[in-house]
């Protein structure tokens, strides 16, 4: 697989096929920290992504893939359920525009990078995309098919080493089309109203999900710290979309209002 952090695809006895990220990877353990983090808010928020778990390897695995050597260390890994066969089924990390626009969740992008704001990551989104089919039937009987997308790899969020960091442009997806039906604060409104209901408890879950064998290879005081402030700053998510909204870099290409700050969402929740 590409990336730092050296993930692998790994079919695990259970017959399903896993993105495997190892402890002690280039990016170190705390990303696997950080990728579960992540997975369980976006998860919290019904924000698309994949389901995340520990896999376990009794013993070490070696081969050689395309003359590429591989190994997976003996221990408790990282998994990210591949969400179709990959033997059978394609799974895309790049769609044309056009194709873009076909996604059936494209809003979740929005979600995605108000959060990833929240969570201050310092990496750029990615996301994988496959087709699903589903119960209905087009005119000639087949089996309707709708082209979903799955937010992946937060490996860096809680900025670097867990010391925040702000990015002018931090959380946004490289191709800005994804963002096309947003145009006003009533289209962000309702992703913020959710994370500042829900945001305490998912971080609370989020920390029960992290195996006893990562944190003893981490500093626990710098993620409890990290995630206190992470807490703490649901509360300036307003203030994070203003300034990506006044950016000149700014991804919400149809943008209506002139002001960035004439109305935030607690104004719009005032007005309902």
């Amino acid at each position: 697989m590409r990336g730092r952090s050296r993930a692998q695809l790994v079919q695990a006895g259970d017959g399903n096929y896993y993105v495997v990220k190892s402890p002690g990877n280039p990016q170190g353990t705390e990303s696997l920290i950080n990728d579960m983090i992540a997975m369980t808010i976006f998860k919290s928020l019904s924000i698309g992504c994949p389901r995340v778990t520990t896999v376990e390897v009794d013993a070490p695995m070696s081969g050689v893939y395309e003359s590429v050597p591989l190994y997976l260390a003996a221990g408790v890994h990282f998994g990210s359920a591949v969400a179709v066969d990959p033997i059978e089924q394609s799974i895309y990390d790049f769609l044309p525009a056009p194709v873009l626009a076909r996604v059936w969740n494209l809003d979740s992008f929005t979600g995605a990078l108000i959060a990833d704001r929240w969570m201050a990551n310092i990496d750029t989104p990615q996301a994988v995309f496959h087709f699903t089919q589903t119960s209905g039937r087009d005119s000639a009987g087949i089996p309707t098919r709708i082209l979903v997308a799955l937010h992946i790899d937060r490996g860096e969020i809680l900025g670097k080493k867990w010391r925040f960091k702000e990015a002018p442009t931090a959380g946004v997806y490289i191709d800005h089309g994804v963002y096309v039906r947003v145009r006003s604060w009533a289209d962000i409104a309702p992703w913020i109203g959710q994370i500042e209901k829900i945001g305490p408890a998912a971080i609370s879950k989020a920390i029960k999900a992290i195996p006893e064998a990562w944190l003893r290879e981490v500093s626990r005081n710098a993620l409890d710290a990290a995630l206190e402030q992470l807490e703490r700053r649901i509360h300036i998510i307003p203030d994070l979309m203003r300034s990506l909204i006044a950016s000149p870099n700014s991804p919400f290409r149809r943008w209506r209002e002139t002001d960035p700050t004439a109305m935030t969402p607690s104004q719009l929740d005032d007005s309902t």
